[in-house]
């Protein structure tokens, strides 16, 4: 994955949360981490392979708009993103269902962005 990815690289942790009026779960905090060096990626990928688990190795086909997926889970990121290709993958199920999204420089090609709820 070093080999395919793009620095700087951006990863964030969206964790749930119930919702306010008790009528399930929402995104709540998140963490996020930057890499600006080759040793700093290769860091924060050995961090992520610990704790990040994905069900199905196929992107989900028809996903949410990019627009929705950006509004959803990284408007406050959403100039990092927005000229990133998003492709979504799962995660699996629990009380909510888990995704990955994964953002590709358009031109380049390489993996400049990763985020997991």
């Amino acid at each position: 994955m070093l080999e395919l990815s793009d620095m700087p690289f951006f990863f964030r942790n969206q964790e749930w949360k119930s919702a306010p009026d008790g009528s399930g779960f929402v995104l709540g905090n998140s963490t996020e981490s930057m890499a600006h060096t080759a040793n700093e990626l290769r860091s924060l990928f050995f961090d992520i392979t610990k704790r990040v688990r994905i069900s199905d190795p196929k992107a989900v086909l028809d996903p949410p708009s990019q627009r929705d997926l950006i509004d959803t889970h990284v408007k406050d990121a959403a100039s990092l993103w927005s000229p990133l290709r998003i492709i979504v993958f799962l995660r699996g199920a629990g009380d909510v269902e888990h995704t990955a999204l994964v953002g590709i420089e358009p031109v380049r090609h390489k993996i400049k962005a990763f985020y997991v709820n």
